[in-house]
C-alpha cells in the first residue's frame, strides 16, 4: 500500500525515466537490428542508432537503482529471501512472458519449432533482445547476500576506490585494447552490473551531492554530443556503446548523479501517489513492451520505415508503445497472481 513515508521520489522518477528510455530504445533498435527484415536508408539508420545509443543509459540506471535499494543498511538479505522473493519473481516473468515471446519470434523467422529449440531458448536467451537483462538480474540477486554485507561494512571512500579500479581495468583497458588492437592482459574481471550497483549505492550516500551537480550536467551534455558525432561520422566501434564502455559508464553515472541531486519539491499527495503507482507498473511495462513492438512491426507490418516523416512517426510509435505497455501492466496488476508473484 502506498504511504508517503516509504517512497523515494528520486528513485521512482528515475525508474520511470529508465523504463521510458528502454521502450524508446527498442522502438528504434528492433528495426536496425534486423536489416534482413526491415528496409531503411542510411540516414534513417543513423537517426535510430542515435536514439538507441543515447538511451543505453537505461540498463545502467536500473542496476544503480538496484544497488541503492539493496545495499541499504536496514535491509537484511538472506538467500531464502533472495530466492523466494526476488529470483522467483524474475523467473516467473521469464517463463510467463519472455520465453513464449522468444519462441513465437523464432517460429515467425524460421517456421520451425521443437523441444531442443525451446530448451535452447530457455537456457540461452535466443530470441527477443531485452530478456538478457532478466538473466543478468538473477545473477546479481544471487550475489547480494554476500555483497551487501561487504558493502554495508565498507566506507564509501573505499568503495569508490574499488569502483575506480574496476572502471580502469574492466572498462578503460578493454576499450584501449579494442581501439589499438593490442590484447592488454590487465583485468579485474568484475561483472559490470556489480560495478553499477556499487556506484549507485555510493552516489546515493554521498554527503555533498549538490556540490558537484554542475559537473554531472556538463558530463551528460558532452556524452550526448559525443554519441551524436560518433554516429554522424560513422565511428562504428561497437565497444564504444557497450555497457562496460567508458563513455556509456560515465554518461550513465552522470545522469544517475543528476537524478539523485535534484530536490523534487512535490507536496501534493495525489501527485506523489500517481508517481508511486506508475513506478509500480514499470517492471510490467518493461516485460510487455517487446511483445507489442514485435506484434506491430512483424505481424501488422507497419514501422516508422513506412513514413517520409520518420522522426515524427518514430516518436508517435514510441508513444503508442509506451501507453499500451503501461495500460497492459496496469490491467495485469489488477490480477492477484500477477500482482503478488510476478509484477
Amino acid at each position: 500500500m502506498y504511504t508517503n513515508k516509504h517512497i523515494d521520489i528520486n528513485i521512482s522518477i528515475m525508474r520511470i525515466f529508465a523504463t521510458i528510455s528502454v521502450i524508446f530504445l527498442h522502438t528504434c533498435s528492433v528495426i536496425i537490428s534486423n536489416p534482413n527484415v526491415f528496409q531503411y536508408t542510411n540516414t534513417q539508420e543513423k537517426f535510430w542508432l542515435f536514439i538507441a545509443k543515447m538511451f543505453r543509459c537505461a540498463v545502467p540506471l536500473f542496476f544503480m537503482i538496484t544497488g541503492t535499494l539493496m545495499f541499504q543498511k536496514k535491509k537484511k538479505l538472506t538467500y531464502k529471501i533472495i530466492l523466494s522473493k526476488y529470483v522467483k519473481r524474475v523467473l516467473l516473468a521469464l517463463l510467463i512472458f519472455g520465453v513464449p515471446l522468444d519462441i513465437a519470434k523464432i517460429y515467425l523467422e524460421t517456421k520451425n519449432i521443437s523441444i531442443p529449440i525451446i530448451v535452447k531458448v530457455l537456457l540461452c536467451d535466443e530470441g527477443v533482445d531485452h530478456l538478457w537483462y532478466l538473466y543478468v538480474l538473477i545473477g546479481v540477486y544471487l550475489t547480494l547476500p554476500i555483497l551487501s554485507n561487504a558493502v554495508q561494512h565498507t566506507k564509501i571512500k573505499s568503495l569508490l576506490a574499488f569502483a575506480v579500479c574496476i572502471f580502469l581495468f574492466d572498462f578503460v583497458v578493454p576499450f584501449i585494447s579494442d581501439c589499438t588492437g593490442w590484447d592488454l592482459a590487465l583485468s579485474i574481471c568484475v561483472s559490470y552490473p556489480i560495478f553499477y550497483c556499487i556506484i549507485g549505492y555510493c552516489i546515493s550516500n554521498f554527503e555533498y551531492i549538490q556540490k558537484y551537480r554542475i559537473i554531472a550536467e556538463i558530463i551528460t551534455i558532452i556524452s550526448i554530443f559525443t554519441i551524436f558525432f560518433t554516429i554522424l561520422f560513422d565511428f562504428s566501434l561497437d565497444k564504444l556503446y557497450s555497457y562496460n564502455s567508458p563513455l556509456i559508464a560515465i554518461y550513465s553515472i552522470a545522469l544517475f548523479y543528476l537524478f539523485q541531486s535534484i530536490q523534487f519539491k512535490i507536496n501534493n499527495e495525489k501527485v506523489i501517489s500517481f508517481i508511486w503507482k506508475l513506478d509500480r507498473l514499470c517492471f510490467g511495462a518493461y516485460i510487455i513492451h517487446p511483445t507489442i513492438i514485435q506484434f506491430v512491426y512483424r505481424i501488422v507490418k507497419i514501422t516508422p520505415c513506412n513514413f517520409k516523416l520518420y522522426p515524427l512517426a518514430t516518436f508517435l510509435f514510441f508513444v503508442c508503445f509506451l501507453i499500451c505497455s503501461f495500460i497492459i501492466s496496469f490491467i495485469l496488476n489488477k490480477i492477484p497472481f500477477f500482482r503478488k508473484y510476478v509484477l
